[in-house]
């Protein structure tokens, strides 16, 4: 059914293309130095960036990291160290993201860099590949 007006498909398309700025950003590149170490790596990146740990899972391969900003917002950083089913090879992936009391935004300029950050220093650099930015 179409709409009466041209203002409802109007409407409707913001809110479709809104809804995509509120994506989180992932970066991803191969981690040669394996999968615990690489792990550590992002870590203890986290910590020196000023993110408190606040999950992980050594086994499992993940690290969830936060920084507040004030009471109600906050940068979420998030690296998993995995198998790429494809290759074989370990890779690093940290998806940033904003948080607020309500929602999940796309980071903030802060935020993106601190995942870049972590790859540069974690995994090979000269290959990183980036989604939703």
């Amino acid at each position: 059914m179409r709409p009466r007006h041209p203002v409802f498909a109007l409407a409707a398309a913001a809110v479709v293309l809104t809804g995509c700025s509120h994506l989180p950003v992932s970066v991803q590149g191969p981690a040669p130095s394996g999968k615990r170490h690489t792990l550590d790596c992002a870590t203890q990146q986290l910590i020196h960036l000023g993110y408190t740990i606040e999950a992980g899972d050594g086994v499992v391969g993940f690290v969830r990291g936060e920084k507040a900003i004030d009471g109600s917002r906050r940068h979420v950083l998030n690296a998993m160290v995995f198998d790429d089913a494809t290759t074989g090879a370990a890779t690093l992936r940290v998806t940033a993201l904003f948080r607020t009391k309500t929602s999940n935004r796309s980071p903030w300029k802060r935020g993106t860099a601190d995942a870049d950050s972590i790859m540069a220093t974690c995994a090979e650099a000269a290959a990183p590949t980036s989604s939703a930015r």
